[in-house]
């Protein structure tokens, strides 16, 4: 088992939470903000495990650079992954 920390972005639009995660460049997005960190500990695995079956690399974190916008809130999310 391995645990990375990856950067997720979040937005708050009306009543949820846009998430972007640069390192796996992918979406999700949440109704608050502990659902919407969930949701991005959810599609980080689901996408690792992916790229795991499909036998390719599982990006490192901090591998891909983002510009925070105004409104951007950065946290980071820990998952376990065994790989």
């Amino acid at each position: 088992m391995e645990n990375y920390s990856y950067l997720v972005i979040l937005h708050k639009v009306d009543n949820m939470y846009l998430v972007y995660v640069p390192d796996f460049d992918i979406n999700t997005e949440g109704y608050d903000l502990a659902d919407a960190l969930t949701m991005a500990k959810d599609a980080i695995t689901e996408t690792a495990l992916a790229l795991r079956d499909s036998k390719r690399k599982l990006p490192l974190p901090g591998s891909k650079h983002y510009v925070m916008l105004e409104g951007d809130i950065e946290r980071y999310v820990e998952v376990d992954i065994g790989y």
